[in-house]
């Protein structure tokens, strides 16, 4: 996606719960002039990682009875009704393939 404003950041949502999270959490935090002490960003995500707040499970052990279903990227898709797919498209537009989620807007088609 080509970013033409200065002010905002693009993150996805796979950046933050990657390999590479800290750094993607470090770079937020400086965007938003927010000071994070290392020692304090690793225990902030610690604190807030999947396993923890999904009571010790690791990303891919499903529990469909839980807030935090799944912890993995592009289980939305499993999770959009031909309705929501619909208001989706209409509110978003071609957001999905600008960020390169879906090759083109004909994605699950209605």
């Amino acid at each position: 996606m080509e970013k033409t404003d200065a002010a905002v950041l693009i993150v996805k949502y796979e950046d933050l719960i990657g390999n590479e999270s800290k750094t993607y959490f470090k770079l937020l935090f400086e965007h938003l002039q927010i000071d994070m002490p290392a020692n304090k960003l690793i225990a902030l995500l610690d604190k807030y990682s999947f396993k923890s707040l999904s009571s010790g499970r690791k990303p891919g052990q499903e529990n469909k009875n839980h807030h935090y279903r799944k912890g993995i990227t592009g289980d939305w898709r499993n999770h959009f009704s031909d309705r929501v797919v619909k208001t989706f498209k209409e509110e978003t537009g071609d957001l999905l393939v600008k960020l390169k989620y879906e090759s083109n807007t004909d994605w699950r088609q209605e």
